[in-house]
């Protein structure tokens, strides 16, 4: 995704990342330059020495930050969106998981919802994802799916799920052969194109070990291979406690072939373990000593659907945030870094009030580090220093914020980190670059189809909107499940048990 001419950002407030002191600086009446996707040029002041190609713009009063990394995500559900506004994780699993959507979903609804997805994400400032592709119902359905990430312009990882079992129709044998094809697929080596292939699998407790030992190899064999393009990423989902999907650090460690410790996948695959409810000291040391394994934190998904976040918190240092299932809430990454900071203010604060009966002294939480957790520690999760970051080097993966709405007066000549965790919103993205090409621009999506032709954004909705109507008709026919207190879950190691509701009304 090369870029035909640079560009010089000049007047600008500019947030950047200083690796020696793993620290945010921001640069007043700042100026820089991209050039070829990368950032060459960072200055306080004005800088001369340009191309003579070079396109000027001036971006006074306006915030320039690091585009937002999301590291956990499922993005093809789009078509969900609002008929799950008060479900829990088992109706979830139910109801809106790939079971029963593998019936109803074909790969044209697939790559819509992909689409979709991708551009609400470009619209927030996400310029990185990684997609726990976990709607692999065919071939066709994930040819359609990473259709959809080529044609968006997002820096999409696709971690492409291969089925622990014989479940939704496509088998271990059939995921694991098509895994192999885009392994061997060309469009993931082009460096022009900002998607990148990675691997998600569920299994390694649940599958035949055999499986999982063979899945292990494939990825050795191919990160292996000097003339291959390393696999990206390895992600799976984490949920403990009464929940009993188990898969931690120190069950991952303690498998005859280690993800944690195996000489010839550490420091070359990163391993990302999304949620880690009730993550133990244990797990937290071990994640201390393996830094290319991290927890993703999805504080709004693990709120709305109850597996909570408890016992993350033990390891932000090893964590990043994601967003997990956009349908029943906002992909806006800030809002997630917002509530995540709240959250823990929240519960120190009640340590100290209510249990020790003590006025706290000081605040448990920067927002500081909430803005690095969106945005420097998502780079890290994904072994990568070039991306989340704003320095010289680095990939130019940038949002552009304005000031112009009254929640945002102000900001821009006082401390706009935060600005941008407390106060900001979607509506105050207007520009988003991704390897230095414009994705958003002026507060409009540009033309996501990057593959040689062009999609226009208000066709996409079209077609969309068509899909998702067809699915809100079917689901409003099925059969909504009901839990009933003290019944065996069917899932998990605990019964069903019955949360205390609140009522608003007099």
């Amino acid at each position: 995704m090369p870029t035909s001419t640079s560009t010089l950002f000049k007047n600008a407030t500019i947030i950047t990342y200083e690796a020696s002191t793993k620290s945010l600086k921001t640069l007043r009446n700042a100026s820089m330059l991209v050039e070829d996707g990368r950032i060459t040029q960072l200055s306080e002041g004005d800088l001369s020495d340009c191309p003579s190609n070079t396109e000027t713009i001036d971006a006074s009063n306006k915030i320039i930050s690091p585009g937002f990394i999301d590291t956990h995500h499922h993005m093809w559900q789009t078509a969900f969106r609002t008929i799950a506004a008060d479900t829990t994780l088992h109706e979830y699993f139910r109801l809106y998981g790939p079971s029963p959507a593998y019936q109803y979903f074909t790969p044209d609804d697939m790559y819509h919802g992909q689409l979709a997805s991708a551009l609400e994400l470009v619209d927030c400032g996400t310029t990185t994802v990684l997609d726990h592709a976990h709607g692999t119902f065919s071939d066709e359905h994930v040819d359609a799916v990473v259709k959809a990430d080529f044609d968006s312009g997002l820096r999409i990882m696709h971690a492409h799920v291969v089925q622990p079992s014989e479940a939704l129709g496509y088998s271990y044998e059939k995921s694991l052969a098509k895994f192999k094809n885009l392994l061997a697929d060309p469009r993931f080596a082009d460096k022009n194109n900002p998607v990148e292939l990675g691997l998600a699998y569920d299994g390694f407790l649940s599958a035949p070990p055999e499986r999982t030992t063979e899945l292990i190899n494939v990825i050795i064999n191919h990160n292996q291979n000097p003339s291959q393009t390393p696999l990206s990423c390895l992600t799976a989902h984490y949920v403990g406690g009464p929940y009993g999907f188990d898969q931690n650090p120190t069950t991952l460690h303690n498998l005859p072939t280690s993800l944690i410790t195996q000489p010839t996948l550490t420091h070359k695959l990163p391993i990302l373990l999304s949620h880690a409810s009730f993550l133990s000291q244990t797990d937290a040391a071990l994640l201390r000593r393996n830094p290319h394994v991290t927890i993703s934190i999805t504080p709004e998904s693990e709120a709305h659907y109850g597996h909570t976040s408890h016992g993350a918190d033990m390891a932000q240092d090893c964590a990043s945030l994601g967003v997990d299932t956009h349908f029943t809430f906002s992909a806006y990454l800030p809002s997630q870094a917002r509530l995540w900071l709240q959250l823990q203010r929240s519960k120190w604060y009640s340590q100290t009030a209510v249990v020790n009966g003590e006025v706290p002294a000081n605040n448990p939480m920067s927002v500081a580090d909430a803005f690095l957790l969106a945005t420097q520690k998502g780079g890290e999760a994904l072994g990568r220093d070039d991306v989340g970051v704003i320095s010289v080097g680095a990939r130019a993966d940038v949002v552009v914020f304005g000031c112009e709405r009254p929640g945002m007066w102000g900001v821009r000549e006082g401390d706009p980190v935060a600005g941008i965790v407390l106060h900001s919103c979607a509506g105050d993205v207007e520009g988003v670059m991704v390897g230095g090409r414009w994705v958003k621009r002026e507060g409009r999506l540009v033309s996501p189809l990057v593959g040689g032709g062009r999609i226009e954004v208000a066709e996409v909705r079209r077609r969309f909107e068509e899909s998702a109507r067809r699915i809100r008709g079917i689901w409003e026919g099925l059969e909504k499940p009901v839990f009933t207190a003290g019944e065996d879950t069917g899932f998990g190691v605990a019964r069903y048990g019955r949360c205390k509701t609140v009522e608003v009304r007099r």
